[in-house]
């Protein structure tokens, strides 16, 4: 399958944390394409985001939480939920 020279792309992230409170919507559409050997960094205001939306791609939030979208890594690859 090509990769059409995309490491890493994502479509459409978007997190939330399951709360008894209620669902706090921390990451809402978030996407990106990143080619082999380019460099990516992310910036932006504090609390923003940017930290959480990576550890959800890493899949490392805590539960509970919902996620939604797709991660593909190389070759198309979708990472799982």
């Amino acid at each position: 399958m090509e990769n059409n020279g995309f490491l890493l792309e994502v479509n459409n992230l978007k997190l939330r944390f399951i709360m008894i409170e209620g669902n706090l919507q921390v990451v809402d559409g978030f996407n990106f394409k990143n080619k082999e050997k380019q460099d990516l960094g992310l910036a932006g205001e504090t609390g923003c985001g940017k930290s959480v939306s990576v550890a959800a791609i890493l899949r490392v939030n805590p539960p509970p939480k919902k996620l939604e979208g797709k991660i593909l890594f190389y070759q198309n690859r979708e990472v799982r939920k």
